[in-house]
């Protein structure tokens, strides 16, 4: 894979594809890439898959805690509280 291979990010991906790609199922749109790229397909659309592959291998790397992990560190009451960095409620400013 190099540079050359980046305006076939065009390329549209199958629709299958993208549903586990959205659905956050990387492992599942590896094995699906890797089964199309079996059969005989345009060019512009296996540099794409190649690509995607990619991105979605490091998509498993990046984010490596669970579904099951993640809910469970949320719903933990130990975890500190989302605070917004905008928020309509400001503390009053102090008199100079």
């Amino acid at each position: 894979m190099n540079l050359k291979n980046i305006p076939s990010l065009a390329y549209n991906l199958p629709q299958d594809v993208l549903c586990l790609k959205y659905n956050g199922d990387f492992e599942q749109e590896i094995e699906l890439i890797d089964a199309l790229l079996k059969r005989s397909l345009p060019q512009p659309l296996v540099e794409r898959l190649q690509m995607e592959k990619l991105l979605a291998e490091g998509m498993m790397k990046d984010y490596e805690t669970s579904f099951d992990e993640a809910l469970a560190k949320f719903q933990s009451p130990s975890r500190t509280p989302f605070i917004p960095a905008c928020s309509s409620t400001r503390p009053p400013s102090s008199s100079v």
